[in-house]
């Protein structure tokens, strides 16, 4: 296991890299990632008002059934 440090802005970035991916080859990474990252950005949004929310960056993680 590894455990790798970015910010919401960075993990987004590597979300949105993937989903220009093929939806079979890379839709379980995105969810762990996103299982993991979503109560991270809650905790940390709960202690920092003004910060995006958790399910504001969640949108911004496209996703959907695209096969390449």
């Amino acid at each position: 296991m590894i455990i790798l440090s970015h910010t919401l802005e960075e993990v987004n970035l590597i979300l949105s890299s993937l989903a220009k991916q093929s939806y079979e080859t890379v839709h379980e990474l995105i969810e762990k990632i996103k299982t993991q990252a979503v109560p991270q950005v809650q905790a940390n949004t709960a202690t920092s008002p003004g910060t995006s929310t958790a399910q504001e960056g969640a949108d911004k993680t496209p996703e959907g059934g695209q096969s390449g």
